[in-house]
């Protein structure tokens, strides 16, 4: 989303608590410096009380490609459908069937961030999306579902490009699930100490993607093999010298040196 000029029947959204978690409304208009700010619910519902706000805390908003946005038929039934593009208050929608049209903004209606108060409303107005849709993310869904049951939740089992095999998983398993994560993964060479430490490396940075930080410490020699195996393995190429690095092992090394 991006600034644009706020005009009445504009999306935008109050950058002031406790507004500021309620996502998209719509200007209504101002007098004096105060803005007044519709949000909606769904379909079907009453409209929420109307937000009074100073014009400053006020940011217009773009929708983003495929948000859902609802609109009243000519014949009063709502419809739904997705956006494909938004131009100055203009919105090109499609609607079911491939039904495709402009339509300026203060004809369209989005739901504001807060959880759904009332579903049966919605579903009374027959404001949903067509079964072929639903049907289609639900299976994705309980895909999805499937495979996190199957790997117990450590989502970088599935999502790293490797063929694993039962006593690694235990290994990750025990490690990833342990509150004091202090180990030493020893076995025979080729056996899969390095598979077994690139999924607890890329788990950590799913787990905290805006604090994790990584070292590892190899001989000269593995240097070179490690980063290839965070990179194409683990998908971590992009952190590589920034929250993720590999050093060479050298005398006097101390792991908690600032990188």
């Amino acid at each position: 989303m991006r600034s644009i000029g706020i005009k009445p029947g504009s999306f935008v959204e109050v950058k002031l608590t406790p507004y500021n978690t309620w996502g998209i409304g719509k200007f209504l208009g101002a007098i004096g410096g105060v803005a007044r700010v519709q949000y909606f619910d769904a379909p079907g519902a009453p409209l929420p009380d109307i937000v009074e706000c100073p014009v400053a805390s006020l940011q217009g908003v773009r929708l983003p490609i495929q948000t859902r946005v609802y609109r009243r038929h000519a014949a009063g039934r709502w419809q739904v459908g997705r956006v494909l593009h938004d131009e100055d208050n203009e919105v090109l929608v499609q609607f079911p069937n491939n039904d495709r049209l402009t339509i300026e903004t203060e004809h369209l209606q989005v739901r504001w961030g807060r959880p759904l108060h009332d579903p049966l409303s919605l579903l009374a107005v027959e404001a949903t999306e067509t079964p072929f849709l639903a049907d289609a993310r639900s299976e994705f869904v309980r895909q999805v579902s499937r495979q996190r049951a199957a790997a117990m939740g450590i989502t970088a089992l599935l999502s790293s490009a490797i063929d694993l095999v039962d006593y690694q998983f235990e290994v990750v398993r025990r490690v990833l699930t342990d509150p004091v994560q202090r180990y030493l993964l020893a076995d025979e060479v080729g056996l899969g100490k390095t598979i077994e430490a690139g999924i607890i490396i890329r788990q950590y940075f799913l787990d905290e993607p805006e604090h994790a930080r990584t070292v590892v410490v190899v001989p000269a020699t593995l240097v070179q093999q490690w980063r290839s195996e965070l990179s194409v393995r683990f998908g971590l190429e992009g952190l590589l010298d920034r929250r993720l690095h590999v050093v060479l092992n050298r005398p006097g090394f101390r792991g908690g040196s600032t990188l």
